[in-house]
Formats: C-alpha cells, structure tokens, sequence
C-alpha cells in the first residue's frame, strides 16, 4: 500500500513547516489528518509511526534518520539528493538508506543484508555502484573492530567511537604525532606557566605541524600523561578552574609547593597590590603569612 496524495502532500507540507524534517511529534499531533492510513489499520495512534514511515519509503524525496535517542524521523532532501537517489536501482537505493540511517556510526555489511533481506552478490554489486559509479558511499575503519567493514555516506564525518580521535590515522595509533604533541604542549607551557586547558589547545590548533582535529578531550589526555611523568602539575584557581604548569626536569613537588600559594585560590587577588600602603597587599594578608608561617 502507498500513502494517497493528499497524505503525500501533507507530509511535504509539515516539512517545509518544521524546518525539512518529520518527526513522530509532528506526526502524532496531525494524525487525525492521515484518514487513509488510518482506515487500512495502518495507524491508530503516534506509536504506529514507525509503520507510517514504511509508506514513505516509497517516494525518494525524503532520508531516514536516527537521532542520539535512538528516535527515528524523516528529513526533505534537496534538489542534488533527490537527483542523485532517483539514478540508483531499488535494491541500491534500499542499501543506501540503511546506509544513511546509520549516521556518523556506520554499518556492517552483515547489518545491510539483514535490514535490506538481500544476497551478499547483490550488496557487493551494489556497494560498487554507491561507492565507486556514483560516490555516495565509503567505507571505513573502526578502530575496535578492524576486520568489521563499515559504510557510511561520503559526506559523513565518522564519530568520535570509530576513527579513535587525533591520535589515529587510517585506523591506526599515530605515536609520532603523540610525541609531537608532548613537546608542543611542554614548549607552551615552559613559555605560558598557568594556561588553562581550552588554551593550550586552542595553542595546539594554530599549529601547522599537527594535522586533523584537536578537540580538548585528547589534549587533556597529553596533558594527563605528562603530569603521570611529572612534567606537568595543574592547580585550581579562585574562580574553580585549572590551569597547567611546566615542571619539566624540576622537582614536581617544588611547583606544587609554588602553585599553592593561598593566591592562587584567593577570590580578591586582582584588587591586591604589592605596596604596603593598599589595605589588600601580601604584607597585610592573613593567609599567606600562615603559609609562610
């Protein structure tokens, strides 16, 4: 069965109201409006949207999606997609929507053949058309599975979980470029003593020997093992946050004896001055002088 054109139309319409996508929220609020689905059985309330969204499987205007819940919507696609989807055969356009409903996460080819209920002759054929005839599709590497062949769509950027972050290339631990970055960090923080995480690596970014992304997640790594070696000591400031400092061959224990001086946790330190006359100065201050003490 296919949806009537008045409920095609009605699903356009929602789109282009809710900014290209359709959800079961939309859905559940305008389903008294799906007479037609409704009367076949096929619909009675919102949680039937999922056999809603089979219908539309039908017209390839739209792609299939998941959202981080695991909820399932539609989205319009554009004039380039629909030209690109409306070349491809029914079993390659069945392989690339399980394709793009995977996402960022990508999916096994074991998966393909199961969802799409075809032959591994029929996927491999149709993994050459999307991949190689039209560009849709490509494969990659999962840092966790490396014998599992995943596919994803070509303009997809693959998730933190698969590629394994910067540390990796081609699936692969990149050991110089971690070694590379123990150096750029120790060589900023030798020179910028107290730095805060987001600006040594916002340093790490404008670096032109460092290929790929530099999220602070990975640099916080770096920075976790150089303080393991005891080239690093970190300190909390007044306001709660933690900046990094360089110990290198020092004593660590000198720089953490340094760092935690009452000022660095004082609350009034921009208003302190060094002059005996201010009423906020070291000389006056309770807390440093029992430090000292």
């Amino acid at each position: 069965m296919a949806l009537s054109r008045d409920e095609a139309e009605l699903v356009y319409k929602l789109c282009l109201e809710n900014n290209g996508i359709f959800t079961e929220d939309v859905f559940g609020r305008h389903i008294a409006k799906f007479r037609n689905s409704i009367q076949h059985g096929l619909v009675s309330n919102s949680v039937d949207f999922i056999n809603f969204l089979k219908l539309l499987k039908g017209s390839r205007q739209y792609s299939f999606h998941q959202d981080a819940e695991g909820r399932k919507y539609v989205r319009l696609r554009d004039a380039v997609s629909r030209q690109q989807v409306a070349r491809l055969q029914d079993v390659e356009y069945a392989v690339f929507c399980a394709i793009e409903t995977a996402g960022d996460r990508g999916i096994w080819t074991a998966d393909i053949k199961k969802l799409c209920e075809i032959t591994g002759n029929q996927l491999t054929r149709s993994l050459r058309v999307l991949v190689e005839q039209h560009g849709l599709v490509k494969q990659v590497t999962n840092v966790h599975q490396k014998n599992r062949k995943l596919y994803m769509l070509f303009n997809v950027k693959p998730a933190r979980e698969l590629t394994g972050g910067s540390f990796y290339f081609n699936g692969e631990f990149n050991e110089i470029l971690v070694e590379h970055i123990q150096e750029q960090v120790g060589g900023f923080l030798a020179k910028y003593q107290g730095s805060s995480l987001t600006q040594i690596t916002n340093f790490l970014k404008t670096s032109d020997k460092i290929s790929g992304e530099v999220v602070e997640e990975d640099v916080l790594s770096i920075i976790k093992t150089l303080m393991l070696e005891e080239k690093v000591y970190s300190a909390p400031t007044a306001t709660g946050n933690t900046i990094y400092i360089w110990a290198g061959g020092a004593n660590v224990s000198f720089a953490s004896k340094a760092f935690g001086t009452p000022c660095f946790k004082c609350d009034i330190s921009n208003a302190c001055q060094l002059s005996k006359e201010h009423e906020i100065c070291p000389a006056k201050c309770n807390y440093l002088n029992q430090w000292l003490a």
